[in-house]
């Protein structure tokens, strides 16, 4: 097991609702992360994967994809672009 150095950088400051200094806000970093990746391997198409990597366009909370949350009022991207 090894303990986890919370270093102060742009990803500790992600979220303005949890602290990444607190155990609560290293997981919820930690899942973020995972979630933005799985979105971003398995349900972007490669078009809107590329877009966004390439910043042409931002999916906000892209960590909230894999869910279909409507959090920040998400939008299909085929509703949008199509």
């Amino acid at each position: 097991m090894k303990i986890v150095n919370v270093e102060k950088n742009d990803s500790t400051y992600e979220n303005d609702n949890m602290s990444a200094d607190t155990p609560a806000g290293q997981m919820m970093n930690m899942a973020a992360t995972a979630a933005k990746e799985y979105a971003l391997r398995f349900l972007l198409s490669k078009e809107y994967r590329d877009a966004h990597q390439n910043e042409d366009i931002h999916i906000h909370d892209l960590d909230y994809y894999p869910s279909k949350t409507t959090t920040c009022v998400q939008y299909d991207l085929k509703d949008i672009f199509c």
